[in-house]
């Protein structure tokens, strides 16, 4: 083996280099600690709006919630038209899952050698991000945390990945150092970033029943040891849960390939905690839908075919190829990040004009936030007209509390929570609340079970 020449190394370079060679004496006695590999196993939900959240932030409004949430499903909603129309468009850039920017985070552990309690993390649930990342030490330009930045040199389980795994190939964009080690390099449209080593480690999870900790060896992962956010908030979270359907993303690693969620009500002044399930613990139920492939390198999406809408039971007069998957710009997906659904426009405005029927009202634009509202009394909108999506195997009725937003009550208004599109329609986190919704990865479908209460099956 060729010598090192250590004067030629960058400091973090030299830091990765020691971190390999500490990791490769420590891995046998590692592996004989370790326990057979869980089958399943859960984790806490949490939506940011929640007393409960390190990201609360008591002095936003009601009003400033709404307003965040209508910036990010648009910003969201603009990144994969542009993303999906241009074959030009840099392969480096990743979706808008921004840790300064978001609604749900999951809960996990990462062991520490310091410690004999795992240190607590958390990152964004996104099913359209493929690696989970997080901010690592040493670093340069960290956003600050409430939580420890994570440490690599005191996890005696932490161990990099070199070009040669397969795994490496498998990471977006990924890149070789100067030491053949893998990295991965992700960048955002307002040009934020992160990058930094891919690696292995171990992750656990409560399991409050018994008050202890179940371990997922030999997880893959980013350490984001470079990383530039262009914001003005503190309360970042430390990365985020790639759920894709890459190699390389959480729900493709975990056992069986499965995992379900279910988000709880965001509308509301202390939002409850939901959950998140993988393995055998992630019970596949309702009825289900086939996951598309369109062929392109952009099939880690979860496209869905919807095949028509109704309004309380009536089928909107709409041609049948309104959603049809004809490119990658067009059908549905299914994503966890954006908070409020996109309807294609002619599908939108024929929506809209069976709610004006049904409501017998003339809807109005809010300039400031939705594109549709009413005057009216609660009870007229939470036990008003049902929308229904019916996608291929699965009629899926909407609550009415994930249909409306209060726009003002003082003033008594109500917003349709969804905009038009000219591009892909999404079928966003908002219209997800109480529904646990699962992902089959081996047989690439996804199921919907509507549930009362996300917080009643919390792990």
């Amino acid at each position: 083996m060729a010598a090192t020449n250590f004067a030629t190394l960058s400091s973090r370079s030299l830091f990765i280099y020691l971190l390999i060679s500490l990791s490769s004496l420590l891995l046998p006695l590692h592996a004989a600690a370790t326990s057979k590999q869980p089958t399943g196993f859960s984790s806490n939900i949490i939506h940011k709006n929640s007393v409960t959240s390190p990201f609360y932030n008591p002095n936003l409004t009601r009003s400033d919630r709404i307003r965040a949430a209508v910036r990010r499903s648009l910003a969201r909603q603009q990144y994969f038209q542009t993303a999906l129309s241009n074959t030009d468009f840099p392969s480096g850039f990743s979706a808008l899952a921004r840790p300064d920017d978001f609604e749900y985070v999951m809960e996990y552990y990462i062991s520490a050698q310091t410690t004999p309690i795992p240190i607590r993390s958390y990152g964004i649930i996104d099913t359209s991000s493929g690696l989970l990342w997080l901010q690592c030490l040493p670093c340069t330009g960290c956003q600050e945390q409430k939580i420890p930045l994570f440490d690599p040199s005191k996890s005696k389980s932490y161990a990099p990945l070199t070009c040669q795994d397969d795994y490496c190939k498998q990471v977006h964009n990924s890149k070789c150092s100067e030491l053949d080690l893998c990295e991965y390099d992700t960048s955002y449209r307002d040009r934020s970033y992160t990058k930094g080593s891919v690696a292995r480690e171990t992750l656990q999870f409560v399991v409050r029943k018994t008050a202890t900790f179940i371990s997922w060896n030999n997880v893959i992962m980013g350490c984001g040891h470079e990383n530039y956010i262009d914001t003005d908030r503190t309360l970042v979270t430390p990365g985020v849960i790639g759920l894709d359907r890459s190699a390389t993303s959480l729900g493709q690693q975990s056992p069986l390939k499965k995992f379900v969620h279910c988000f709880p009500n965001q509308d509301e002044p202390a939002p409850a905690d939901g959950y998140i399930k993988f393995g055998d613990e992630a019970l596949l139920s309702g009825s289900h839908t086939a996951i598309l492939s369109p062929p392109s390198m952009l099939n880690t999406y979860y496209y869905l075919n919807l095949e028509g809408l109704s309004v309380d039971g009536s089928r909107l007069p709409l041609p049948n190829d309104t959603f049809i998957l004809k490119g990658i710009t067009d059908g549905l997906m299914i994503d966890s990040y954006t908070p409020y659904s996109s309807l294609k426009a002619e599908a939108f405005d024929v929506l809209v004009d069976a709610l004006d029927k049904k409501l017998q009202k003339k809807h109005f634009v809010d300039g400031n936030l939705f594109e549709v509202c009413y005057q009216g009394s609660a009870s007229e909108f939470f036990n008003g007209p049902q929308i229904t999506y019916h996608f291929t195997g699965v009629d899926l009725k909407l609550p009415t509390r994930s249909i409306w937003v209060i726009g003002d009550e003082k003033q008594g208004f109500y917003c349709l929570g969804m905009f038009s599109t000219r591009g892909i329609s999404i079928f966003g986190n908002y219209q997800q609340q109480n529904l646990q919704v699962g992902y089959d990865l081996q047989n690439n479908l996804v199921y919907f079970d509507p549930n009362p209460s996300c917080n009643s099956l919390r792990p």
